[in-house]
Protein backbone atom coordinates (compact mmCIF):
# COMPACT_ATOMS: atom_id res chain seq x y z
CA UNK A 1 0.00 0.00 0.00
CA UNK A 2 2.90 2.76 1.03
CA UNK A 3 4.40 1.90 -2.34
CA UNK A 4 0.93 2.66 -4.40
CA UNK A 5 0.29 6.06 -1.90
CA UNK A 6 3.72 7.04 -3.23
CA UNK A 7 2.94 6.48 -6.82
CA UNK A 8 -0.46 8.25 -6.70
CA UNK A 9 0.03 11.16 -3.87
CA UNK A 10 1.15 13.71 -6.45
CA UNK A 11 -1.95 13.51 -8.37
CA UNK A 12 -4.45 13.03 -5.13
CA UNK A 13 -2.63 13.64 -2.62
CA UNK A 14 -1.86 11.58 1.05
CA UNK A 15 -4.81 11.86 3.04
CA UNK A 16 -7.59 11.60 0.04
CA UNK A 17 -5.91 8.28 -0.57
CA UNK A 18 -5.80 6.97 2.86
CA UNK A 19 -9.68 7.30 3.20
CA UNK A 20 -10.28 5.14 0.52
CA UNK A 21 -7.36 2.83 1.32
CA UNK A 22 -7.80 1.13 4.86
CA UNK A 23 -4.43 3.01 6.09
CA UNK A 24 -4.11 5.63 8.51
CA UNK A 25 -2.06 8.54 6.96
CA UNK A 26 0.02 8.84 10.17
CA UNK A 27 0.79 5.01 9.44
CA UNK A 28 1.96 5.94 6.09
CA UNK A 29 3.94 8.88 7.45
CA UNK A 30 5.60 6.55 9.75
CA UNK A 31 6.77 4.14 7.42
CA UNK A 32 8.04 7.18 5.49
CA UNK A 33 10.54 8.40 7.74
CA UNK A 34 11.81 4.82 8.54
CA UNK A 35 12.36 4.46 4.59
CA UNK A 36 14.15 7.29 4.85
CA UNK A 37 15.78 6.78 7.50
CA UNK A 38 16.68 3.33 8.78
CA UNK A 39 18.04 4.86 12.01
CA UNK A 40 14.58 5.85 12.82
CA UNK A 41 13.28 2.31 12.54
CA UNK A 42 12.57 0.58 16.00
CA UNK A 43 15.31 -1.07 17.86
CA UNK A 44 13.59 -4.38 17.78
CA UNK A 45 13.74 -3.96 13.74
CA UNK A 46 17.49 -2.91 13.78
CA UNK A 47 18.36 -5.96 15.90
CA UNK A 48 16.28 -8.19 14.55
CA UNK A 49 18.01 -7.48 10.92
CA UNK A 50 21.52 -8.17 12.22
CA UNK A 51 20.60 -10.93 13.66
CA UNK A 52 19.10 -12.63 11.37
CA UNK A 53 22.17 -12.16 8.68
CA UNK A 54 23.53 -14.39 12.00
CA UNK A 55 21.72 -17.39 12.43
CA UNK A 56 21.54 -17.58 8.75
CA UNK A 57 25.19 -17.98 8.16
CA UNK A 58 25.45 -20.43 11.17
CA UNK A 59 22.49 -22.31 9.18
CA UNK A 60 24.41 -22.13 6.25
CA UNK A 61 27.67 -22.94 7.71
CA UNK A 62 25.96 -26.51 9.11
CA UNK A 63 24.63 -27.37 5.62
CA UNK A 64 21.46 -26.15 6.33
CA UNK A 65 20.28 -28.78 8.95
CA UNK A 66 20.59 -27.09 12.27
CA UNK A 67 17.67 -26.60 14.24
CA UNK A 68 16.29 -23.78 16.37
CA UNK A 69 18.34 -25.25 19.76
CA UNK A 70 21.51 -26.03 17.75
CA UNK A 71 21.56 -22.33 16.09
CA UNK A 72 20.81 -20.72 19.89
CA UNK A 73 23.50 -22.74 21.04
CA UNK A 74 26.45 -22.16 18.66
CA UNK A 75 25.48 -18.41 18.79
CA UNK A 76 25.75 -18.02 22.54
CA UNK A 77 29.36 -20.07 21.73
CA UNK A 78 29.99 -17.09 19.92
CA UNK A 79 28.85 -14.34 22.20
CA UNK A 80 25.93 -13.30 20.95
CA UNK A 81 23.33 -12.92 23.70
CA UNK A 82 19.66 -13.89 21.93
CA UNK A 83 16.80 -15.24 23.50
CA UNK A 84 15.99 -18.77 22.06
CA UNK A 85 12.23 -17.74 21.27
CA UNK A 86 13.86 -14.99 19.34
CA UNK A 87 15.74 -17.39 17.04
CA UNK A 88 12.98 -19.36 16.76
CA UNK A 89 10.72 -16.27 15.69
CA UNK A 90 13.85 -15.19 13.05
CA UNK A 91 14.18 -18.54 11.79
CA UNK A 92 10.50 -19.23 11.07
CA UNK A 93 10.89 -15.79 9.42
CA UNK A 94 13.70 -16.65 7.11
CA UNK A 95 12.62 -19.66 6.31
CA UNK A 96 15.56 -21.05 7.90
CA UNK A 97 13.03 -24.14 10.08
CA UNK A 98 12.84 -26.80 7.61
CA UNK A 99 11.63 -30.33 9.34
CA UNK A 100 13.61 -33.05 9.69
CA UNK A 101 12.17 -36.16 7.39
CA UNK A 102 9.61 -38.05 9.28
CA UNK A 103 10.21 -41.70 9.80
CA UNK A 104 7.77 -44.36 8.74
CA UNK A 105 6.03 -45.92 11.26
CA UNK A 106 6.26 -49.82 10.58
CA UNK A 107 2.99 -50.64 10.96
CA UNK A 108 1.47 -48.37 8.04
CA UNK A 109 4.18 -49.96 5.74
CA UNK A 110 1.74 -51.88 3.69
CA UNK A 111 -0.55 -49.46 2.91
CA UNK A 112 0.14 -48.15 -0.30
CA UNK A 113 0.69 -51.33 -1.46
CA UNK A 114 1.68 -52.03 -4.94
CA UNK A 115 -0.50 -54.84 -6.04
CA UNK A 116 -3.43 -52.75 -5.34
CA UNK A 117 -4.72 -55.33 -2.24
CA UNK A 118 -5.70 -53.67 0.56
CA UNK A 119 -3.62 -53.83 3.86
CA UNK A 120 -3.37 -56.76 5.74
CA UNK A 121 -4.25 -59.21 2.53
CA UNK A 122 -1.57 -61.83 1.43
CA UNK A 123 0.95 -60.63 -1.43
CA UNK A 124 0.25 -63.97 -3.29
CA UNK A 125 -2.75 -65.32 -4.59
CA UNK A 126 -2.24 -69.08 -3.44
CA UNK A 127 -2.16 -68.09 -0.11
CA UNK A 128 -5.72 -66.28 -0.23
CA UNK A 129 -8.65 -68.43 1.55
CA UNK A 130 -12.01 -67.69 1.04
CA UNK A 131 -14.74 -67.27 3.31
CA UNK A 132 -16.91 -69.84 1.58
CA UNK A 133 -16.75 -73.77 0.95
CA UNK A 134 -18.13 -73.41 -2.70
CA UNK A 135 -15.02 -71.04 -4.16
CA UNK A 136 -12.49 -73.50 -3.00
CA UNK A 137 -13.16 -75.44 -6.04
CA UNK A 138 -11.39 -73.47 -8.64
CA UNK A 139 -14.25 -71.04 -8.69
CA UNK A 140 -13.62 -67.37 -10.10
CA UNK A 141 -13.22 -64.89 -6.78
CA UNK A 142 -14.21 -61.47 -6.57
CA UNK A 143 -12.49 -59.24 -4.39
CA UNK A 144 -13.12 -55.44 -3.72
CA UNK A 145 -9.90 -53.08 -3.47
CA UNK A 146 -10.24 -49.79 -2.51
CA UNK A 147 -8.04 -47.39 -4.72
CA UNK A 148 -7.99 -43.11 -3.79
CA UNK A 149 -11.51 -41.27 -3.71
CA UNK A 150 -12.36 -42.39 -7.12
CA UNK A 151 -14.52 -45.66 -5.40
CA UNK A 152 -14.09 -49.08 -5.74
CA UNK A 153 -12.79 -51.37 -8.18
CA UNK A 154 -13.16 -54.89 -8.62
CA UNK A 155 -10.55 -57.48 -9.27
CA UNK A 156 -11.73 -61.01 -10.44
CA UNK A 157 -9.42 -63.78 -10.11
CA UNK A 158 -9.41 -67.66 -11.05
CA UNK A 159 -7.45 -70.04 -8.90
CA UNK A 160 -7.33 -73.84 -8.44
CA UNK A 161 -7.16 -73.34 -4.57
CA UNK A 162 -5.96 -76.69 -2.69
CA UNK A 163 -9.02 -78.49 -1.09
CA UNK A 164 -8.40 -78.43 2.62
CA UNK A 165 -10.46 -81.84 2.97
CA UNK A 166 -7.67 -83.74 1.48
Amino acid sequence: MIAFIDEHRTAHGVEPICKVLPIAPSTYHVHAARRADPSKAPARLRSDAELSVAIRRVWNENFQVYEVRKVWRQLQREGLEVARCTVARLMRHKDCDRQPPQRVNVQHMNEGRHDGMPRGWPRCPSCWRSPRSSQRQGKPVTYPVHRGAKGDSLISLACKLPDPTR
